[in-house]
């Protein structure tokens, strides 16, 4: 038999290993422990399209310290994603697939290189859209209604690789009251239809459901959604907003703040806020008007005394102690503010005179206002509110003629398109033209240089009986404004959009959108109010197709399927039919106006009196 010889390495790593190459018995017979392979940080729930994502896995027990092979799966027969580096090693770079695969998802799999039964695998959603916040820190903003009626929140939360945290929010409602509220934690998770979970901590058992509030988004971009509440403690709809910066106020801010009045009747106060020093509003260019219908009627160009507002805190939370002049009447309104960014601040109200319970929103203003700032343009806007029927809303095209003012005026005349509901319209609404209505910009008095513009006597003449509106509208210099209803009995405020883009077409409305909808249904001597939030999908020939999810308290509905078709109208005015917005065992088919401010953004509304609903649309990106 002939010799042979085993020659052992100078490092081998072990005695008993070399002994077991060679073919004798190992000196220790106690096994190896497993091999275990573990994410270093976490990895994306989801991913866009194309979109990379750091991948990095830490291994315990691998004496041979031979790292992970790379690999991905999915239900598509074509690529799945690919890899910086499929190993070996510990870290790679993941990059989602140019298409979205069958079932939107794929797995990534880690596997040990010295024990191919060691591995790790992690599912990914992939998205056409963005699919998740990236990390930084989110100001979020809900108005609607709980148990204790009418409530506003707002306040900001940070996210850090889809874990929240930390943050600080307000809230307020009839029976809670103001409550400021530390956020201690939460998360962010990715559901099917690509809408967000959002998830926040605090330790107010009052708050939320036990403390817990949860939120439902659905993603404009990686840095803005819009929002719904998701739990059974309330339904509210509102947005988040990444926050760039939490630099003090200064300048003109168009604002309003809407809710209800001590005595639970609905009201709203609108105007424009100058914060003319560190600090400081004098008074001096900010101007107010309120619509309550707890008072004897609306209100008009109210003036402020001094006021102040707070320095931001390390969150950008500021207070704004608003004195109402008192010619007016109106208690103090004190309002919390969350910065997002110079330009952009989120309000809900906390203890002070007025003793209401309100939220809302102050945009930044830019330049100075002349006649271009409202001759010959064009204006969609959305509002909503309350009438002696119950919820009403509103939705349409305001045109501005030419400025036909002496010198130093600003003043023309008003047509234009709307669409309204409060349960008492026509089966099926067609657009209605407004005419006979004047605009004019304050160039003299209290609201000088603020933007603030006047529409008065806007008549449906098609109605029977007519009826004549009045309203205010807030200015910012850059296409956005704020509006009230200046009517009695009819609370409603909104926001309005300068009209680009037009003459409108079919291809108009094409590509992917994120959709709010505040969705009122009837029933006998009750209303019940919804929120819903989802992605909706416009072809550029009519057709249109989504999902969404509904909140309305009791109950929450997820995936939602939506579809439907509308007909183009030069000016923007789209008008056709959507179903699934509805929560019923059977969809029906409703009918809807919608208004494009642009192909970018719109305006919707339901036609017929079946429910209401009133949406906003947002191209993603």
């Amino acid at each position: 038999m002939p010799f042979r010889q085993c020659i052992l390495p100078f490092a081998a790593v072990s005695m008993s290993a070399a002994m077991a190459g060679c073919g004798g018995s190992s000196m220790n017979t106690t096994p190896a422990l497993p091999i275990s392979v573990s994410f270093t940080s976490a990895a994306p729930a989801s991913l866009q399209v194309n979109a990379t994502a750091s991948l990095a896995v830490a291994i315990i027990s691998d004496s041979a310290n031979a790292g992970v092979k790379w690999s991905v799966t999915c239900v598509s027969s074509g690529a799945c994603g690919s890899f910086s580096t499929s190993g070996p090693g510990t870290s790679t770079i993941f990059t989602a697939p140019s298409t979205v695969p069958a079932g939107s998802t794929v797995t990534v799999m880690a596997t040990s290189v010295t024990n191919p039964g060691d591995s790790l695998s992690i599912p990914i959603f992939v998205s056409l859209e963005p699919t998740t916040l990236a990390n930084g820190s989110y100001v979020f903003q809900l108005s609607g209604t709980n148990a204790h009626g009418f409530y506003s929140v707002s306040g900001v939360f940070t996210v850090d690789n889809g874990s929240i945290t930390g943050g600080e929010q307000d809230f307020i409602d009839p029976t809670t009251g103001a409550k400021n509220d530390t956020i201690t934690g939460g998360s962010i998770v990715v559901i099917d239809d690509g809408n967000l979970w959002i998830t926040l901590k605090t330790a107010d058992t009052s708050i939320g459901v036990s403390g817990v509030e949860t939120l439902d988004a659905t993603l404009f971009s990686s840095s803005h959604a819009t929002l719904i509440d998701f739990d059974s403690s309330g339904t509210s709809s509102g947005t988040v907003d990444l926050q760039t910066g939490i630099a003090a106020p200064s300048g003109g801010y168009a604002f309003f703040a809407f809710g209800r009045d001590s005595v639970n009747s609905a009201t709203v106060i609108g105007g424009v806020l100058n914060v003319d020093g560190p600090g400081t509003i004098s008074g001096n260019g900010s101007i107010f008007d309120i619509n309550d219908a707890g008072l004897a009627g609306p209100l008009a160009a109210q003036a402020f005394a001094a006021s102040t507002v707070t320095t931001p805190d390390s969150q950008g939370r500021v207070e704004l102690k608003l004195v109402p002049s008192a010619a007016s009447g109106v208690g103090q309104i004190n309002l919390i503010g969350s910065l997002v960014d110079t330009k952009h601040i989120r309000l809900v109200e906390t203890t002070d005179t007025y003793r209401g319970f309100t939220g809302g929103t102050a945009l930044g203003q830019t330049g100075a206002f002349t006649s271009s700032s409202i001759s010959s343009a064009s204006f969609v806007f959305g509002a909503a509110g309350e009438d002696p029927n119950g919820a009403l809303q509103a939705a349409g095209l305001l045109v501005a003629g030419p400025n036909t003012g002496t010198v130093g005026a600003v003043t023309g005349n008003v047509t234009g398109t709307f669409s309204w509901n409060d349960h008492t319209g026509v089966a099926i609404q067609t657009p209605l033209p407004l005419a006979g209505g004047t605009y004019t910009l304050d160039t003299t008095g209290a609201g000088a240089g603020t933007g603030r513009v006047t529409l008065a006597g806007l008549t449906d003449s098609t109605t029977n009986p007519t009826f004549t509106y009045d309203l205010e509208l807030y200015l910012t210099g850059d296409g956005q404004g704020l509006l009230i209803l200046m009517d009695r009995d009819e609370v409603v405020v909104g926001q309005d959009f300068q009209q680009t883009g037009g003459p409108f077409t079919a291809t108009s409305f094409n590509g992917s959108y994120a959709l709010n909808v505040r969705h009122v249904v009837p029933n006998v001597g009750s209303e019940t109010r919804q929120n819903g939030v989802g992605p909706l999908t416009a072809d550029g020939t009519g057709d249109v197709t989504g999902f969404f999810d509904f909140n309305q308290t009791s109950s929450n509905a997820t995936k939602l399927p939506l579809s439907g078709t509308f007909t183009a109208g030069a000016n923007g005015a789209f008008t056709g039919t959507l179903a699934g917005l509805d929560t019923s065992q059977t969809p029906m088919v409703h009918h809807f106006a919608c208004y494009l401010v642009s192909p970018s953004q719109a305006v919707l509304i339901e036609t017929d009196n079946a429910q209401l609903t009133l949406g906003f649309l947002e191209l993603q990106k």
